[in-house]
């Protein structure tokens, strides 16, 4: 019978699917995309793609230079007639991924932390790769159905009853997903890096970059790492989500090097004018995570997350977790209900999902918090909810998810409620945000000269940037590097560094 079955599953797999010899590898594979189908599903998902990630981040050089980059290296692959689209994302997240139909994006935070021209180049390079190598059009089948499970979990496993609460566990889910369900195999990777590289050589740069940045990713890694309390191996980027071999990238390259008679270029001068005012770290419009304080200047209000907490941001919502695997998600809601009070009782998490609820005032707005609990799959997750009025029937809302819920984490979430402030503009002010400005060092001068008042944490990232040793590194007068200085005038605010909001 279990043979009959997997039978069934493999014809049912196989029946839509088209045999096609891959360019770049030569190879026969089965796909249930044709080009048109890849063209047609990369065009529907750059929109999502856009809203999930900021936007592109445009009218800088650095967008057209990303494009320029692009090109240079598809019209040396093997389908150099394709029309590809390279997209720079407003996001200052390090990450970098590509769609069927040669879509290919780059995040404003990987284009920071790459040194040179080449280095970004070979990001890129290894992005085509997976497109020529067909890997985009694989992926997406595995991961339709990787969704369509995850969301068939959600659906019966909510945190609480209803549609509202279906919502609630799947952005905690979401926030929870491992690298794994949007990752290539480890063959696919192993490919799309000797593709990568014979695109470098190909357009004449010089492909040890590649293995130059994977090293700058361990760095960042490693950064992480020491702000959260967690291993570096914990960490989640790129390098997580895109797992190689550093060794075999760097053997890989020094051949291809030597094949090409040379070295080839890295044009890290052409790189520096581009990335010369291009804003760093989170958005303002989009909110900015400065240590486990989220501020929205464009909004006016800003909070404390609970001590322990790292927080990440998206156009949509705040998540922040902790090392005890404490789960806060924060964002924004209408209210349909007469109050706050009974938005949490009647409306959100669920209805008559919260057991207590207690009204109050935050910052001289209406407020109220309430305890529930739920489940998630066979777990059992206790919860406390909070709502600040927002005005126009809208409401802030916070929810802390926790195995077991104790007098010192209800306070501790509590306060993170009620510190919650709306800020004047005056205030909202303080907050330009970031951008990079690029200076050649001059004898004698030393990076605390150099960004007077700045925290530990924006000193350390302007170390990672440049490619200096993290604890007390310096650079070499006469080197040009990345500064990091607030993106309109005034003095760096001092607690500013460090987030990636």
């Amino acid at each position: 019978m279990k043979r009959i079955l997997l039978s069934l599953l493999i014809s049912a797999a196989l029946a839509g699917c088209t045999q096609v010899r891959n360019p770049a590898t030569g190879e026969l594979q089965y796909t249930t995309l044709s080009q048109q189908d890849e063209l047609r599903l990369g065009a529907q998902e750059h929109p999502k793609v856009l809203a999930e990630f900021g936007d592109a981040y445009e009218g800088h050089r650095a967008a057209a230079y990303v494009t320029e980059v692009g090109r240079r290296l598809v019209a040396v692959s093997e389908l150099p007639e394709q029309q590809f689209t390279f997209t720079l994302l407003n996001s200052p997240v390090v990450n970098a991924f590509a769609l069927p139909g040669g879509y290919v994006y780059v995040t404003r935070g990987l284009l920071a932390l790459a040194a040179d021209e080449a280095e970004l180049a070979g990001v890129i390079a290894h992005e085509i790769g997976h497109v020529t190598g067909r890997h985009t059009a694989q992926r997406h089948t595995q991961s339709a159905a990787a969704q369509g499970t995850g969301m068939l979990g959600v659906l019966l496993g909510g945190l609480f009853a209803g549609e509202a609460g279906a919502r609630a566990a799947a952005q905690l889910a979401q926030a929870a997903a491992p690298a794994w369900v949007m990752s290539y195999s480890r063959e696919q990777e192993f490919e799309a890096d000797e593709l990568g590289i014979r695109y470098l050589t190909r357009a004449g740069y010089d492909p040890r970059a590649m293995a130059s940045f994977l090293g700058r990713l361990q760095g960042q890694a490693q950064l992480e790492a020491r702000r959260t309390g967690r291993s570096a191996e914990a960490e989640q980027n790129i390098y997580a989500s895109h797992p190689r071999t550093l060794d075999r990238v760097a053997r890989a390259a020094e051949a291809a090097a030597a094949q090409a008679g040379g070295p080839g270029q890295r044009n890290r001068a052409a790189y520096l004018a581009a990335v010369d005012g291009m804003r760093y770290g989170g958005d303002p419009a989009h909110g900015l995570v400065i240590g486990r304080s989220f501020v929205q200047p464009a909004m006016g209000f800003r909070f404390d997350a609970p001590e322990g907490f790292t927080l990440f941001n998206s156009p949509s919502r705040v998540i922040g977790r902790s090392a005890d695997g404490a789960v806060m998600v924060f964002d924004a809601d209408q209210r349909q209900t007469a109050d706050v009070a009974s938005y949490l009782q009647r409306q959100w998490p669920g209805q008559g999902a919260t057991r207590a609820v207690w009204p109050g005032r935050v910052d001289g707005h209406d407020a109220a918090t309430g305890l529930a609990v739920g489940r998630i799959g066979n777990q059992v997750r206790q919860v406390l909810v909070g709502a600040i009025d927002a005005g126009e029937d809208r409401v802030w809302r916070f929810q802390f998810v926790t195995q077991q819920l104790d007098q010192r984490s209800a306070g501790a979430y509590q306060a993170a409620v009620e510190s919650f402030r709306f800020l004047s503009p005056a205030e909202a002010a303080r907050y330009p945000g970031q951008m990079i400005r690029v200076h050649e060092v001059r004898p004698g001068e030393r990076l605390e000269t150099l960004m007077p008042g700045a925290s530990p944490d924006l000193l350390a990232d302007v170390r990672l940037i440049n490619g200096l040793p993290l604890e007390g590194g310096q650079p070499e007068a006469g080197r040009t590097i990345k500064l990091i200085v607030p993106a309109t005038g005034g003095t760096p605010v001092a607690e500013a560094g460090g987030g990636t909001g």
